[in-house]
């Protein structure tokens, strides 16, 4: 049967399925969240640069982390942040621009969801250290390769000069809590190691100039006015957000078809209550987000909750209601039920899961998405006459079929238009170098399966009936929609 639908679809249906050929091939290198390996894993998954490194993040089990921190490092073993070793024979008044603009003025948020690219992004961050460690201090270059480390200062510690952004997040942790908030600002928190740490512990949600986040899933569920002040419009820059979005459809297929492999690639599928829809602190993720949305699309709040009501009830009819299953993780319902439940079942989770069963890992990344591009949209409205907000909604797809032209377009974002102090040849090279690691990822990744014609067509039927899914699909457009907006502005 499987077989004959594929067949039938298959002329109709290319355009559609084309892309879940290319990601179904890369998809290791551009949205892995398997955040549990050792840094010889991580080293030999993701890291794009050089070939071999000096310095891993402290939470990373490793032989020879940090006590073998070389090069004139400065070593301290309370601290997460790399410091910089001095050099003071390099002229960096030429860093800023003659019409008085520095985008080190301004603060960088990356911030991406489950399945959208995980990798990608940290990449992207780590090719404009860099770039800038190349144009301003290549006696540095060897020395800020494959970065596992927390937080890095783009300052020499010596003379005091800037040459790069700092960073704060790597492989392993993203800058703020993931797919958590505090009770009380409803803002994300900041993750602080410790009293060197370039956070404060218990700093509020807040982002400061010359510093680039990288986020996975930010619960920004604040007010406006408090999403605006933490993301620095008190600075003399403001804030560039890139922010990785996906199709919708695109997130829970390859969801279901990566988490259903057997093996499974990660452990908290084992752990997980897809339908746990709440926080630890008894409020559920629809709570802090459909009144955004409810305003946005002009809907009551009553029918939006209803529609996510009606999603969480679908879950816990899917979820140990069968005898066979009664004591069944979540990754043995996705290989014992039918392929279409077992799709709906891990679809739910995506949309209204909090994620507190799996320790915040995923879950609620569509519903989380859509708050986002609304909130993004808003506080780019609200501060257009002085561009304090800057949005650049991007997708791994348009990585995956043009990997240059995007990566070029992104880095003339952060660094500007005028090539006073980042040459736009220097942008150009680092864009192409980036396509030829992508060529070469793509090569060797062994990420799902190399699907084949029937299964890209099966795929496009299960997309179908996700369409028209009497559950799902309401929330599924909503969000669709959003998507498509963000990218056409």
């Amino acid at each position: 049967m499987k077989g004959a639908a594929a067949y039938a679809c298959l002329v109709s249906l290319c355009a559609a399925t084309f892309f879940f050929i290319d990601h179904d091939i890369v998809e290791k290198y551009y949205t892995s969240d398997d955040k549990s390996g050792t840094a010889n894993e991580l080293e030999e998954k993701h890291v794009a640069f050089g070939e071999s490194s000096t310095m891993f993040s402290k939470d990373v089990v490793h032989v020879n982390r940090m006590s073998k921190r070389k090069y004139d490092f400065h070593s301290n073993k309370n601290s997460d942040v790399v410091p910089v070793k001095p050099y003071t024979t390099v002229n960096m008044s030429n860093r800023k621009a003659t019409n008085g603009y520095n985008y080190h003025d301004n603060a960088v948020f990356i911030t991406h969801y489950h399945k959208t690219g995980y990798v990608l992004s940290r990449e992207l961050m780590f090719l404009m250290q860099e770039i800038e460690v190349d144009v301003h201090r290549p006696d540095l270059s060897q020395y800020f390769q494959k970065h596992v480390q927390h937080q890095v200062s783009g300052v020499d510690e010596e003379t005091g000069e800037r040459f790069a952004f700092d960073q704060i997040g790597n492989w392993i942790r993203s800058a703020f809590s993931t797919r958590k908030h505090s009770s009380e600002t409803q803002c994300p928190v900041p993750v602080a190691r410790n009293r060197n740490s370039l956070f404060l512990s218990g700093e509020e949600f807040r982002l400061h100039d010359s510093t680039i986040y990288v986020q996975e899933s930010p619960d920004l569920f604040c007010s406006d006015d408090d999403i605006l002040h933490g993301l620095g419009s008190s600075h003399k820059g403001g804030t560039k957000i890139i922010h990785f979005v996906r199709n919708p459809y695109e997130i829970v297929l390859s969801n279901y078809f990566y988490h259903a492999q057997d093996p499974t690639p990660e452990k908290w599928v084992h752990m997980d209550d897809p339908c746990e829809q709440l926080y630890d602190d008894g409020y559920s993720l629809a709570s802090h987000i459909l009144p955004t949305l409810a305003s946005e699309l002009g809907m009551s709040l009553d029918s939006l909750s209803d529609q996510l009501d009606q999603i969480v009830s679908m879950c816990r009819d899917l979820f140990r209601s069968k005898e066979s299953l009664k004591d069944a993780t979540f990754y043995e319902h996705l290989l014992e039920l039918e392929e279409y439940d077992g799709l709906r079942l891990a679809s739910a989770q995506m949309i209204a899961a909090s994620g507190m069963s799996n320790g915040y890992v995923a879950g609620g990344d569509i519903l989380r998405m859509a708050n986002n591009l609304v909130r993004f949209k808003r506080l780019k409205e609200a501060t257009e006459q002085n561009n304090k907000i800057e949005v650049y909604t991007v997708t791994m797809s348009d990585f995956i079929r043009d990997t240059a032209n995007s990566t070029y377009d992104l880095l003339n974002f952060v660094f500007g238009v005028d090539d006073t102090t980042i040459p736009k040849e220097k942008l150009w090279e680092a864009a192409k170098s980036q396509e030829e690691k992508y060529a070469k990822k793509k090569h060797r990744s062994h990420h799902v399966t190399q699907t084949n014609d029937e299964d890209q067509a099966i795929r496009s039927v299960l997309e179908e009936m996700l369409r028209v899914d009497p559950h799902l699909s309401f929330i599924l457009n909503m969000t669709e929609g959003l998507v498509n907006d963000a990218l056409a502005s």
